[in-house]
């Protein structure tokens, strides 16, 4: 057997020497030796691409390694030519990977390996280069998303998120309308961006609905329409329950803005709706989220088809931008919102739903009525 001198040695550390080592020390081939007895002693240094190590043997390092005689050697000052803030002390003891047996930390360039030697609880390297440790730690709020996280808008978090930029407090997107999930306040939600009759609409509140307009079989007075509710009431009579007047005056308002649909009152269109003219069963427009006829991007366009047949000529009262006309405007108005015979003009509009002129307030024509 092969002696083993007190003094440490050194010697460059050959592949095959190195390959040994390795299998030696990850499987446990000599069950005698324990990872103290092999790593002890160990200490690794670089000089000039050279891998030297000091030994508490003599001879071959093989060699040496397979005895089991060798007492630990002094503890070593440094390694032959590496970096002394780089070296660890030869083989400090340290944990095993999660699973593994007693480890070692071997110092290479300032570098930690961990491995893990023979154990009750399996066999192999002990972790990853820089060693093991608990996984990262996250927190919900702090305004960032970690590890695990969808998202983290901090105090913005809420538990009843909604919408496609919102975050919930648990850190999960929240959901929105298209999605196609139901959540929440929505009517229904397919995810998708159809327009078709019975699509969920872009705002989740329901669905695409197709809706007639017809002009009234009989003429009424401009003046003496008895108002918005008294023109509403004609529409009843002749087509039965759920039709209004499409008109507008003091009762009812389309729009206070040109071509939005904002601040309506009592107006009788909705959004997302597709309008049929009743006489010739052709669509006449589509709406979007702004509930107005012909309007689309904020601006006036031509209608798809004809409202009505022409030679109707409904009374309207609205300007082409969807506002009311006032009763002074020269040769339009609404004839005191359908009230008076003898206060200014009755405004009124062909198949385009366009202004086209203006009559009377005693003379007769259509209503043009729209179903609810």
């Amino acid at each position: 057997m092969e002696s083993c001198s007190s003094s440490a040695k050194s010697h460059a550390m050959n592949a095959s020497e190195v390959g040994l080592f390795s299998s030696r020390f990850r499987s446990g081939s000599d069950p005698g030796k324990s990872l103290k007895q092999v790593a002890l002693g160990l200490l690794v240094g670089v000089t000039g691409g050279a891998v030297f190590v000091s030994q508490g043997c003599s001879g071959n390092f093989s060699s040496c390694a397979d005895t089991r005689t060798c007492a630990p050697p002094e503890e070593p000052q440094g390694g032959g030519g590496g970096a002394p803030d780089a070296m660890s002390d030869g083989g400090s003891e340290s944990p095993a990977g999660a699973e593994g047996g007693e480890g070692g930390t071997l110092g290479v360039a300032g570098s930690s390996i961990t491995m893990a030697g023979s154990g009750d609880a399996g066999e192999g390297l002990g972790g990853e280069l820089g060693g093991g440790g608990a996984p990262p730690t996250t927190t919900c709020g702090n305004g960032k998303p970690d590890v695990g996280e969808e998202c983290d808008l901090g105090a913005k978090n809420a538990a009843n998120a909604y919408g496609p930029t919102a975050c919930t407090d648990q850190c999960k997107k929240a959901p929105y309308c298209g999605d196609a999930k139901k959540n929440g306040p929505e009517a229904c939600d397919d995810g998708g961006s159809s327009t078709e009759l019975g699509s969920c609409n872009p705002a989740c509140s329901g669905y695409y609905e197709k809706k007639f307009l017809r002009t009234t079989y009989n003429g009424y007075m401009a003046g003496s329409l008895g108002g918005i509710a008294g023109a509403d009431a004609k529409c009843v009579v002749e087509f039965g329950d759920g039709w209004k007047a499409l008109l507008v005056g003091a009762a009812r308002r389309a729009t206070v803005t040109p071509f939005l649909g904002d601040g309506p009152k009592d107006w009788v269109i909705r959004k997302y709706t597709h309008y049929y003219s009743y006489h010739e069963k052709k669509l006449v427009w589509r709406t979007d989220d702004v509930p107005l006829l012909g309007v689309r991007d904020g601006k006036r366009v031509n209608v798809y088809a004809d409202a009505f047949a022409g030679g109707d000529y409904p009374w309207s009262g609205w300007n082409a931008d969807w506002t009311t006309f006032p009763d002074n405007t020269p040769n339009q108005g609404t004839c005191a919102s359908w009230t008076s015979t003898s206060a200014g003009w009755a405004s009124f509009v062909g198949g385009d739903l366009m202004p086209a002129a203006s009559e009377e307030c005693g003379s007769t024509s259509h209503i043009l009525c729209v179903e609810q």
